[in-house]
């Protein structure tokens, strides 16, 4: 019974003294988190050099894309259906351009834009 006495009065002095505990202070808080975006990068890993230029053409053309009102089809886009580069590297083109396209737009369309 003594140590609870003990712990009473200590966790009393704490109160009358304007402290707050930890726990409570951490239950009770409510942080304020300003998340600014920011252009979506390429995601890590090994990507081909035609990929990243078809993430970054891809991507312009999502905000060309947007500013005209248009709907969104990447495969409308010329740069999309003929890239300049060599035979061997338009698959990579193609899918970098579709995930750049994409993540532009998507994130524009739940920005309101």
């Amino acid at each position: 019974m003594k140590p609870l006495k003990i712990l009473f009065a200590l966790l009393a002095g704490i109160a009358m003294s304007g402290a707050t505990m930890p726990a409570a202070h951490a239950l009770t808080a409510s942080p304020q988190i300003e998340i600014q975006w920011q252009e979506p990068g390429p995601p890590p890993g090994n990507w081909s050099n035609a990929w990243h230029r078809g993430f970054h053409m891809g991507a312009m053309a999502a905000h060309h894309d947007i500013r005209n009102g248009m709907r969104p089809d990447p495969k409308r886009h010329g740069d999309f259906r003929h890239p300049d580069v060599p035979p061997g590297q338009r698959h990579d083109f193609r899918e970098g351009f579709q995930r750049g396209y994409h993540m532009v737009y998507d994130r524009d369309w739940h920005r309101g834009h």
